[in-house]
This record gives C-alpha cells, sequence and structure tokens, in this order.
C-alpha cells in the first residue's frame, strides 16, 4: 500500500483517509471476500460506533487533518441515504 499512498498526491488525501480505514477494518477481521459474477472482491464491513479516524495524514510532506467524527459522517450519510454501502477510492464498504 505504500507505493499506492505515494502516489496519490496531496489533492487526493480523502482517499488516503479510506485506505486507512481500510487497513483499520483488516486489522479488525472485517475485511470480507465477495465474488459478484465472476468478479472477486473485498469489501471492509464497517460500523460508525467503531470511531475510524486519527489526527493527520501526510502525503507529499503536507499534512491533512481528519477525525473520527468526520468519517462517522460521512458513513451515517450514506446509511442515510438507504445506501448499504459504499465505494471510496476503489475500496468497497459495507455499513455493518
Amino acid at each position: 500500500m505504500v507505493g499506492l499512498s505515494l502516489s496519490l498526491g496531496s489533492a487526493n488525501w480523502r482517499e488516503e483517509m479510506w485506505i486507512e480505514i481500510f487497513d483499520k477494518a483488516k486489522k479488525k477481521g472485517k475485511v470480507k471476500d465477495a465474488k459478484l459474477g465472476v468478479h472477486d472482491f473485498q469489501y471492509a464491513l464497517i460500523n460508525p460506533k467503531d470511531g475510524y479516524g486519527r489526527d493527520t495524514i501526510s502525503t507529499n510532506g503536507k499534512y491533512y487533518r481528519y477525525t473520527g467524527s468526520n468519517v462517522t459522517r460521512h458513513l451515517k450519510d450514506a446509511e442515510k441515504d438507504g445506501s448499504i454501502g459504499t465505494n471510496y477510492g476503489g475500496l468497497a464498504f459495507v455499513l455493518e
């Protein structure tokens, strides 16, 4: 993942944030394997109550802040819109 995160550039720090969240879900054992037709993929099973977030991301020498409450807001907005899942930066997330 390091190569991917370095190639994102400062304009895409939000994608870096979702990579971090996917990695945190993986550490919690909440990344699942799935298949849709002939396509295999993984998705992170996430719950806003799990509190995803950290203080800063460093990308190309610049620092960007995000908090767990910002991440939770994104997840709750998706849920409010009737979505059971979402896709950020090519990573799939399903609300628990």
